[in-house]
This record gives structure tokens, sequence and C-alpha cells, in this order.
């Protein structure tokens, strides 16, 4: 098969379908709109709705050609795991897992269930595992360490753990990835990158690596990483859209792109003499937020790979053994998006740049579209508000009439997507009882459509800013997410969701005053954003999702059959509460204890740490020999455990302070 054709057709034909639909669409809503005349702003409307209808009916297309290929897929499907058996050894490979200031206990539980996942499909051998940490809090410092000692202790044989602090927090998780392929990549055919909140079941890990065994030019092997293992509302209603209508749209782009898929970052494999020689990320030109180090590094690296010659796929049949932690509330989820959008907006110059294919700018493009057809959709309302405001009669016919088939044609379109999933679902007996049986996934479905529309202007609004202020030249830090669950209480949501509050009762009340004839019809827009903070109050809460989950709504396969991988780290959490012991009894302990301390300083000298000058160290030990550990602050305490000499020092004062009292 001609592998470069073969793309370029099914291309052809999802461009002549969108197509298609979008002049059909647009020819209904022009003949409507310009019954009366053209103007200058109805040909500004019929511009915007080009946009987002083309938006919409394309993602329609990718879901409707993925649905039919997960339908003839279906009872490969209805396995546990869609595997292959081989039974020849595996090559060396690395499993990742960057972290940044992240819950250690939680890290390492599921780390420590993933080893033993490995190690019972028989090829434990063939992984390693490294924790790469970037952390800067010196508690979590000690306790990462800490963590790292005891998994090793329970864990005899391989796959061996290994841990790394790196002192250099050059381009946060790329630049820690780099850094490990400069230093270890050579001794490994493949790396295995996961996230922090990642776990991946043994057997999925080891057909990611038959898989790149068995096409040599395959360069990166993306899977499914399936939001699991929360559950406050808003988390359950994302986990319940992804396992329902997120195999039709995985399935869509796999098969329409093929061989040049993309990377997200986390839950793929890599080759890595290939992401060695080709994908080092160099800094964009300029300063932040369109300059500097790329940001959003996955889509560039998988450009990249491709670039040179190799395949990026996505294995959108492993729809169990890879999953992800999402975000447990609005607010988050829109941080989230803020730093995604600053993240995607870099990528504009690239989509012009002829040094990539043609599909990898494609990727850019849809990855900045996705924030622009927020503004555009405002654009939209306030283009809709001009037309009446200028219309002779209360509500002119011609606007409602194509208003109205531009908001029914897009709820189709929107739906049809959904119900592609549902209905897959329900032709699936094993999937349909995970789900919750026939009524509990279509209640669920129901429910998960009403949480959408009354989030959309929420989100909307909030992409709206985010763009805007990355325009302006605003830039944000890229901070560890929480991934803790405390319920949100209103004062947070208030904090977070008030401006949109605000926003919704000024626009009702404009519309009220200036427009009467508009309020039912932008209802779904200031209701929704109205709304903001008790909804995201609501949707935060764990026991509202506790309670959902009870009464059978937004159940997945991970829950109602959990993999052993994630019972296994569920339990191992559970039981590795975090530490009541405080930082200093730590400190102490790293400084006293003649093992750990020999262990910290090995660790700092393997990593490339440096000893300070004497003159700002050297009155830092001085002080703690003096007035212990609690006499320093967390940036001098960060000094000190970063200093080999400094760690050496303390721990030989210690000992003579020892045995002086003695």
């Amino acid at each position: 098969m001609n592998m470069k054709a073969e793309p370029s057709r099914r291309t052809t034909w999802l461009s002549a379908a969108v197509g298609t639909t979008t002049a059909l669409g647009t020819g209904v809503f022009a003949a409507t709109l310009f019954r009366g005349g053209v103007t200058v702003l109805e040909i500004v409307t019929t511009v915007v709705f080009v946009a987002i209808f083309g938006w919409i009916a394309f993602w329609f297309w990718v879901t409707a050609i993925g649905a039919v290929h997960v339908f003839r897929a279906r009872r490969a499907l209805a396995l546990e795991y869609p595997l292959r058996s081989n039974s020849e050894p595996l090559p060396a490979t690395a499993v990742l897992v960057p972290i940044h200031n992240e819950h250690p206990e939680s890290v390492f539980a599921r780390i420590q269930a993933m080893l033993e996942s490995v190690a019972a499909t028989g090829s434990g051998a063939s992984f390693d595992f490294y924790v790469l940490s970037d952390t800067t809090d010196p508690d979590l410092w000690l306790r990462e360490e800490l963590e790292w000692t005891q998994v090793r202790s329970s864990r005899a044989g391989a796959p061996f753990l290994y841990y790394r602090r790196r002192g250099n927090k050059f381009r946060r998780k790329s630049g820690n990835v780099t850094d490990f392929c400069e230093r270890w990549g050579g001794l490994y055919r493949y790396l295995l990158v996961l996230d922090a909140d990642s776990v991946m079941d043994g057997k999925t890990m080891v057909e990611l690596v038959r898989r790149m065994e068995a096409v040599p030019q395959l360069g990166i092997l993306q899977a499914p990483a399936v939001p699991a293992m929360r559950h406050s509302l808003y988390a359950r209603a994302q986990q319940f859209a992804a396992s329902v209508y997120g195999p039709s749209i995985f399935a869509g782009l796999s098969y329409l792109l093929e061989g040049h898929a993309g990377f997200w970052g986390h839950n793929a494999i890599i080759r890595s003499q290939a992401f060695i020689d080709h994908c080092g990320l160099p800094g964009l030109p300029g300063r932040p937020p369109f300059g500097g180090p790329i940001l959003s590094h996955d889509f560039v690296e998988a450009a990249l790979m491709q670039r040179a010659g190799y395949e990026v796929r996505l294995a959108w049949d492993l729809l169990e053994g890879s999953y992800e932690q999402c975000p447990v509330s609005l607010g988050e989820s829109a941080r989230r998006d803020r730093r995604w959008c600053e993240g995607n907006l870099q990528h504009l110059r690239l989509c012009f740049s002829s040094t990539f294919p043609l599909k990898s700018r494609v990727h850019f493009a849809i990855g900045i579209f996705y924030y622009l057809m927020s503004a555009l959709w405002a654009v939209y309302l306030v283009l809709f508000a001009l037309h009446y405001s200028g219309a002779t009669s209360p509500l002119d016919p011609q606007l409602a009439r194509a208003s109205l088939g531009l908001l029914v044609t897009t709820l189709v379109l929107l739906l049809a997507g959904k119900l592609l999933g549902v209905g897959l679902v329900l032709l699936d007996p094993r999937r349909r009882a995970l789900h919750g049986g026939a009524a509990g996934l279509i209640a669920s479905a129901a429910v998960e459509w009403v949480v959408s529309v009354l989030t959309a202007p929420m989100f909307m609004a909030a992409h709206t800013v985010s763009l805007f202020s990355v325009i302006s030249g605003v830039s944000v830090e890229w901070v560890a997410p929480p991934r803790d669950e405390t319920p949100s209480p209103v004062r947070d949501a208030l904090r977070a969701h008030g401006w949109q509050s605000g926003l919704g009762a000024f626009i009702g009340a404009v519309l009220w005053v200036a427009a009467p004839g508009l309020v039912l019809w932008m209802a779904p827009v200031w209701f929704g954003l109205l709304s903001a903070v008790p909804l995201a109050a609501l949707l935060s809460s764990r026991d509202a999702g506790l309670r959902a989950a009870a009464n059978g709504l937004f159940l997945v396969p991970p829950e109602t059959r959990p993999p052993s991988v994630i019972e296994r780290a569920l339990e191992l959490a559970q039981a590795r509460v975090a530490p009541e012991r405080s930082f200093t009894h730590r400190f102490k302990t790293i400084i006293g204890d003649p093992w750990l301390n020999t262990l910290h300083v090995k660790l700092l000298e393997s990593s490339g740490g440096k000893t300070r000058p004497r003159r700002v160290i050297e009155p830092i030990v001085n002080r703690i020999v003096k007035d212990g550990t609690a006499a320093i602050s967390a940036k001098e305490a960060l000094a000190v455990l970063s200093d080999p000499w400094a760690m050496r020092t303390l721990h030989a004062e210690h000992f003579d302070r020892g045995a002086h009292s003695s």
C-alpha cells in the first residue's frame, strides 16, 4: 500500500465532506439573511458563520468516520485487552515519569502499581522506570527521596526504579526529558513517557513496545489517555464523555491522519534514537508569550519526527490500559486551558513554516482554532445583537430564521457525534454494562449534555479572555496542577467565576432594557454565565459526584470494573497518607542518617549538583549548626539540600556534636 497516497486520499474525502456540509449550511443561512438585501454587517456575519459551522462539520465527520471503524472492530474491542501475543524478548525500554511539585505519596503509589503490573507480564527485565524530578519545594523533595527508597526496598528485582532530581529547571518537562536523553537515552531503544498522574497497565506497555518493533518507521505511538480515578461531579462528567465519545474521535483521527497523528506528551512510546537525533527543541525568537521556550512542545516534537521521515500514530484501539486524571473543577480546567492557549498560540508562526509537513501544520492550526472558536462565537453573538438592534420589527423574521437555523443545525451536528458514541456503547453488551446499563447510559448522556450546554458560555468567556490576554503579551507561569480532590467552597467558586456571573447579569440586564425580544433567544448565554458560581461549586463537589454514581450516573469501566493496576494504585495511595512529621524532622533525618545522607549526596553528584561558593553557603550551614534547621527559610533549605558540600558538612557536624555530648 502506498502510505503517502492513502492519507492524502482520506484527507481529500474528509475535505469534500466538510466542504459540502459547510456550503449547504452557508447557502441556507445566507439566502435567509440576504433576503432583504446585502450589507457589510451581513457579509461579516456570514463569514463568521462559515468558520464556526465548518469547525463543527469537521469534528462531526471525524467522529462519524471513527464511529464506523469502531463499529467494524467492536468484536475486538469487546476483549479485555485486544493485545497480540509474542514470546520474543523485548528491547530495553525506559519508562519516564517527570514530576514537578507533585504529591509524592500518590505519585509513588501509582509507580509501584505499574512496576508490579509490568513485572506480572514476565517482561519486567526489559523495563527501567525513571522518576525525573523538577521539584522546587524542599519538603516535597525530601518526601520524594524517602518514597523512592521505600518503593525500592519493597521491590526486589526487575524492573528497576531510578530517581533523579534536576538542578537546572530549563524548559520544564521538555527540558527534563531532553536532559535524560542526553545522559542515558542511548541505553534504551524506546522511551515510554508518562505524566505524574498517569497509570498504564503492564500489558499495554508491552503491547506498545511490540507495535514499535513491528513498524521500524514508527517514531511515536500515542496511546489514548482515558480520564479516570476522579470523583467530583465535573470530573465524572468528563470521564464519562471521554469513555463514550472518545473512541470515535480517536479512531477517526487515526484513520484520517494515519502516520501523521498527534503526540500529547505523555502516555506514549517514542523511538529514542530518532527522538534524540531529530526532536531537539530550539527556543522561539522573541519574548514570551509568543517567543521563548516552546510550551506545547509535544505538537512540535511530533512535527519534527514526521519531518525526519518517521510516522506518528494513535493506538486508538487500546481503549483499556492507559489512564490519566482530569481536572476536578471548572476553575482548574480553565486554568489549564489558559496555559494551553498560550502554548498553542506560539505555534502560529510555525503554521507558515514550509520546513514542517503540511499535516503537521494542520495540527498546529487545529490547536489554535480550538481557542479562536470561542472568540468567534462571542463575535457572532455581538453581530446577532447588532442585527437585531437595526431591525424595524420586534424580531426580524429573516434574522430569527437564520439564527434558529444555525442553532438547530449546530445542535444536530453536535448531538449526532454524541449519539453515535452512545449508540456504539449500546451495541456492545460488555461496554454497555460497564457504563451502568442502557438506562444509566442514556440518563448519563442526557445529564452530560445539559452540563455541557450550561458550561459552554463559561468556557467561551474564559477562552476569549485567555486569547486576548496572550495577544496583549501577558504570559503565565506553568505550574503543577493540583492533584487533590477537595470540595471547592462557594467562596472559591466566587473567586474563580464571579466575573462570569457578573458578566451574565450585565448581559441579561442590557438585553432586558435595550432588546427585550432577545432575552429568551440569548438565555442559554446569559443564564449560563449568571449561574457560573453556583454551578461551579456544585460541579466541583466530590459529594455530588458520589451521589451521582450511587444513582447510576456517569459510570465508566475503570470504576465499575477497575483494572488491577488502578485497584493497586488506589490501595497503595490510601496506605500512603501524607506524613505527619514536619519538614524539620525530615531535614534532620537526611542530615543525621548515614545511609540517607550518603544517598542524597550521591544523587546530587550524579545529576550534576555543584557546590556553591563557600561565602554563600557556609553562613547558612553555620546557622543550622548553631540554631537548628528551623532557623532557615525554605529558599535557604533548598540551597543547602542542593549542595553536596553542605550536606556532608552538616552530617559531620551532627556526629561531632553527638560524640561531644556523649
